[in-house]
């Protein structure tokens, strides 16, 4: 009996060892990628206005022997000076589009751009807080003159929040291969983006960005982290908790230093996970200008780790093919906590965190602009998972009201009293008005110009505008009379 028992344990040990050896086999720890992502904006946003900020960060890099990802605002594609350094840069650089609303990129796409908002704000600064029509010029603009510039189209976009109309989008037509968006916060910035993976790439649903693809509703772009947080300390509401992540300028402010940003480094590029990628990189100009010391150090500390693969995203992007084909099924993220996911739910038992993921699950701006000022992208806040009727009643708001909506004739109507004129006429597109003026009776002018905030041409005073129309409509008419009288007395005689 003793001998039989023996035996069985030895070959239980021996099953257990094999499938370990299995598992190893198939968890390839050449697979640890390192990505480095610098979003440069316009020269009006930089703390140092000159080149400086963007040399300083270049030569860092280059200086290492590094690739990195350059992700160019439209406003940035509009400087021909900082564009002309970029073009210097070797062939190791990727470049791409950082997708943020200027007021410049608006007027260039002749979209309106909302007025006496915060230059940050979710409501002018994402393309969700646009109509559909509207994203699409946007989009299109910055796209062509990226192509104007460089003479083909990007791979790699990124912004803070992408709706998922606009990845579709940018997919379709563009053929983009990954997309950046901010790591999970619930509150930072006016941002609140929680419930994707936590600080693990995916692909996404086609209809939600922070849902992971399943079979039959895979949107095949590969989406990275900005500011990948502890999986323990950032579990919170605010600052407090998010600026435990990546970034120099974040933990800096919570008192920590490298070892802090190496620890978090080797959370997210253990061999757990077949594959495993890491974000870093600065704001070009903004946070670069105050923390280029740090960040000189955070590159000394990637450089001392000789089983990272520096790669852009769009690389990236096509390692994670590689392994995934399809989808992954199941990740895990692990500190002192641990985070278990799949196509089904992400879960951290010790911290109290459940999100079920639902394939039908579909944010607002799919179909309408967000004109909050708040942007809640909080997955366990989403209400409409599921519900067509809920589906059926945002499309039918995005389409124009045939009778009075924006696509109609009277849609098209503006009136308004502007530098004490009265103005009646049709806006033929987000800014052109063509129709008449007037401040008296006799005093009337054709007008065919453009005014940025001609969304918002409103009457303050329709009563006294109709009073003036009517006396304008009648010496019009009694004019014309006139006219025709003295010129037919003229024939007579």
């Amino acid at each position: 009996m003793a001998k039989w028992q023996s035996r069985l344990l030895l070959f239980l040990l021996l099953f257990l060892l094999s499938v370990k050896a299995t598992q190893a086999r198939e968890i390839s720890c050449q697979d640890r990628y390192l990505t480095l992502v610098n979003p440069v904006r316009g020269r009006d946003l930089w703390a140092d206005k000159s080149l400086v900020p963007l040399m300083n960060q270049y030569s860092l890099i280059k200086e290492r022997g590094f690739s990195a990802t350059w992700l160019l605002q439209y406003d940035s594609l509009e400087d021909q000076q900082l564009i002309n350094e970029i073009k210097n840069f070797n062939s190791q650089q990727e470049l791409g589009i950082f997708l943020e609303i200027s007021e410049d990129l608006a007027h260039a796409a002749r979209v309106t751009y909302p007025p006496l908002f915060d230059w940050a704000s979710p409501r002018v600064i994402f393309l969700s807080g646009y109509e559909i029509s509207e994203r699409r010029q946007l989009i299109d603009k910055v796209f062509g003159e990226f192509k104007k510039e460089f003479g083909y189209y990007p791979q790699s976009v990124g912004a803070w929040w992408l709706d998922s109309y606009s990845l579709n989008y940018m997919k379709r037509k563009y053929d983009i291969q990954v997309a950046l968006i901010v790591a999970d916060q619930k509150t930072t910035d006016d941002y609140g983006v929680w419930g994707q993976w936590w600080g693990v790439s995916y692909y996404p649903t086609k209809t939600n960005i922070l849902v992971p693809a399943r079979e039959g509703n895979k949107e095949d772009v590969v989406i990275i982290q900005w500011a990948q947080r502890h999986p323990d300390l950032a579990y919170g509401e605010g600052p407090a908790f998010s600026n435990y992540s990546l970034q120099a300028n974040d933990y800096t402010s919570l008192g920590k230093n490298t070892t802090f940003f190496e620890e978090l480094i080797n959370i997210y590029s253990d061999c757990t996970n077949p594959i495993s990628q890491v974000t870093v990189g600065l704001e070009t100009g903004i946070e670069s200008a105050a923390f280029l010391d740090e960040y000189e150090r955070q590159l000394n500390v990637l450089k001392s780790k000789a089983y990272l693969n520096l790669v852009t995203m769009t690389q990236f992007s096509d390692k994670f093919r590689q392994i995934y084909p399809d989808f992954p099924k199941k990740v895990k993220i692990s500190g002192k906590t641990i985070w278990e996911m799949n196509i089904f739910y992400r879960k951290n038992e010790k911290l109290g965190d459940l999100v079920i993921y639902d394939p039908k699950a579909i944010w607002a701006d799919y179909f309408t602009p967000d004109e909050s000022e708040f942007l809640n992208r909080r997955l366990p806040e989403l209400k409409n998972v599921g519900n067509w009727q809920e589906w059926l009643k945002l499309y039918l708001s995005s389409i124009p009201n045939f009778v009075i909506g924006p696509g109609s004739v009277l849609g098209l109507v503006r009136v308004s009293f502007l530098s004490d004129r009265f103005y009646l006429g049709l806006a033929f597109d987000a800014f052109r008005f063509v129709g008449l003026s007037f401040a008296k009776p006799f005093d009337l002018n054709f007008v065919n110009q453009d005014f940025f905030n001609l969304k918002y041409f409103l009457d303050p005073d329709l009563d006294r505008f109709l009073v003036y129309l009517t006396l304008a409509l009648l010496v019009i008419y009694f004019g014309s009379k006139l006219t025709s009288k003295i010129s037919k007395h003229a024939n007579r005689n």
